[in-house]
């Protein structure tokens, strides 16, 4: 087995503020708790509108940025690369306030994890491509030492011997960070930590943690760009109130039973604890063989030779549901007349008379029909 070291590499952090709160009031918050939060020098991203420096401790934690210029209400921490090596409790901290103030309402928007290791990841890449022990899916490309492989099909290019695995349908620029989907990097760290010297605090950490950093070694990483690609699965679910159906089980309902139901996308997002992020190897590498078993379809094992087990990541689903009050409106009149014609046609057929009205009434309110009475005024059948 490789010795392997796991680690957090990036961390961008999230979280929806009240429309009530201005940036005064957020910055107010973690004054409040000790934290200084100071003008930056430059700058840094000009999608948001306030940008500031979260400090803890003496020690620069993140970059604080509020209020999206495409999202309202939408404000990112992105946590400085040094903070997540050699500052794993404030970071937890953090997140932990973040989580408080905002009731929960916070999710990774942006994930790096590492795995660092003397073993020569590129060359072992190379020859399980070669020898087809090692084969992509389909839809993702990847390359090795200025030879890539497109579907296991070598063609040259003079690219450096940094290695890339990305979906085809990507819009990628290496340089700029344009990918917008999962995808994976084979570098040589140790030639990198040279040509930056500002990141030794990297190579002290893995010396640290039992890398030799006297020889070569080499990092396998997986970038999840967005909260977007952290999604598990999109479903269609159908709703009334507090009641919820598959796909499956509404079909079986009757046609009668299936009115008042509201059609939904049900978003399952993978809900990242941060704690285990950054300190549990066995969750950086669940997560890390999630998007593995998607971009390969064989020989992950055979690149990453650990005996470190796997464990389930914890999921959020997430209703997704695009209304305007003019649809709203046109479906409870749907609602509405549908149900009055069904039951005009079993007063027709002397299954129904006065005398069950209410019981009827009951009966409707059990199935959920109760919300659309309710709005429209009273009992849909008081008229009878």
């Amino acid at each position: 087995m490789d010795t392997i070291i796991y680690n957090l590499d990036k961390l961008y952090y999230s979280f929806n503020s009240n429309s009530d709160l201005n940036y005064s009031d957020i910055i107010d918050q973690l004054i409040l708790l000790e934290y200084e939060v100071i003008e930056p020098k430059t700058q840094i991203d000009q999608n948001y509108k306030v940008q500031k420096l979260i400090i803890k401790n003496n020690i620069h934690l993140a970059t604080l940025h509020l209020d999206s210029r495409y999202k309202a209400n939408l404000n990112t921490i992105k946590f400085f690369n040094k903070s997540l090596y050699t500052a794993h409790n404030e970071v937890i901290s953090l997140c932990k306030v973040i989580d408080l103030y905002y009731n929960n309402n916070t999710y990774v928007s942006r994930l790096e994890i590492a795995l660092d290791s003397n073993t020569n990841f590129i060359k072992r890449y190379t020859n399980l491509i070669k020898s087809n022990k090692l084969i992509l899916a389909d839809n993702f490309q990847g390359d090795y030492y200025g030879n890539e492989y497109n579907n296991n099909i070598n063609t040259r290019n003079k690219k450096s011997e940094t290695k890339y695995m990305f979906h085809k349908n990507d819009s990628f620029n290496s340089e700029k960070n344009t990918a917008k989907k999962p995808h994976f990097r084979i570098e040589n760290k140790k030639n990198l930590i040279k040509k930056d010297k500002k990141r030794q605090y990297i190579e002290d950490k893995l010396k640290e943690q039992g890398i030799d950093i006297s020889k070569d070694y080499y990092r396998f990483e997986v970038i999840i760009p967005s909260h977007q690609a952290l999604t598990k699965s999109i479903n269609t679910e159908y709703v009334i109130e507090d009641e919820r159906f598959t796909r499956q089980q509404f079909n079986n309902l009757t046609t009668l039973e299936q009115l008042g139901y509201m059609k939904i996308g049900v978003i399952e997002h993978y809900k990242l604890d941060i704690k285990q992020l950054l300190n549990s190897d066995n969750y950086k590498l669940s997560i890390f063989n999630i998007y593995g078993n998607k971009t390969f379809v064989k020989g992950l094992d055979k690149i990453i030779k650990t005996s470190t087990p796997i464990m389930n990541i914890t999921t959020k689903k997430t209703d997704s549901i695009k209304r305007n009050k003019r649809e709203t409106k046109e479906q409870e009149d749907i609602i509405n007349n549908a149900v009055q014609g069904q039951l005009n046609l079993m007063i027709r057929r002397g299954l129904i008379n006065s005398e069950n009205l209410e019981e009827i009434n009951k009966m409707i309110k059990r199935n959920k029909f109760n919300n659309s009475v309710e709005k429209s005024g009273g009992g849909l059948f008081t008229n009878l």
